[in-house]
């Protein structure tokens, strides 16, 4: 089992991904693209290939990547809480309506997590006049929190506001301390002109760093 196969499922891991996500991954990046160059004929049964390497990797990454597992389903834990209604046991009156989540990053960015249900409806189309086909759309959304997206999203919304924290720190850090002033940004994926690569790589590093040994992200979320 080379890195390229379990790389994709490890990385995803703490954005919330499950075996079924590292089923479709596997599927994608190793089985099909072998069937597809003829290299595959082993793979009599490619979802079942698929299914048994995922559980493999799903198992192994969960007892060795242990604080990412166990802070992924807090924040899943907290996001369920927070979007559960809360109604007397006798009366049914709403105690507690559902609530939004939202936090603040390392460098102080507001982040506000608020999925709402869809409001939705069905479609009857009668195509040449013979065969019904229905359809469901959107009209829009809905007044109600959706208890079930606040929970599945919570941890790659985090993950992705502290990326997003570390971008922006490591800029102002490497104008200020470095004098960089050309940046090309995407995501988590850093650069600048050949002169100031040097200076960006300690930029990158310094901050992420320092913004780690002087915030608790997980406590300062709760």
């Amino acid at each position: 089992v080379t890195r390229k196969v379990t790389k994709r499922s490890v990385m995803t891991l703490a954005y919330g991904s499950k075996e079924f996500g590292f089923r479709q991954q596997v599927l994608e990046d190793t089985v099909q693209p072998a069937i597809d160059n003829g290299e595959g004929l082993m793979f009599t049964h490619p979802n079942q290939a698929a299914g048994y390497m995922a559980k493999l990797i799903w198992d192994a990454v969960t007892v060795t990547v242990v604080a990412a597992v166990e802070a992924m389903n807090w924040l899943k834990s907290a996001a369920k809480l927070l979007a559960a209604e809360v109604k007397d046991k006798k009366t049914k009156e709403v105690l507690r309506k559902r609530c939004a989540i939202h936090w603040v990053t390392p460098d102080g960015f507001p982040v506000w997590q608020e999925y709402h249900k869809r409001d939705q409806a069905r479609l009857k189309l009668t195509f040449l006049g013979q065969a019904n086909v229905f359809m469901t759309y959107n009209k829009g959304d809905t007044k109600e929190i959706d208890a079930h997206k606040q929970e599945s999203g919570i941890a790659p919304n985090f993950v992705h506001s502290q990326d997003g924290s570390h971008l922006r720190m490591t800029v102002v850090h490497a104008n200020e301390v470095y004098g960089i002033d050309s940046f090309a940004l995407i995501h988590d994926s850093f650069g600048t002109i050949p002169a100031d690569a040097g200076n960006l790589f300690k930029a990158v590093r310094e901050t992420m760093v320092k913004t780690y040994e002087d915030n608790d992200v997980i406590a300062d979320f709760y």
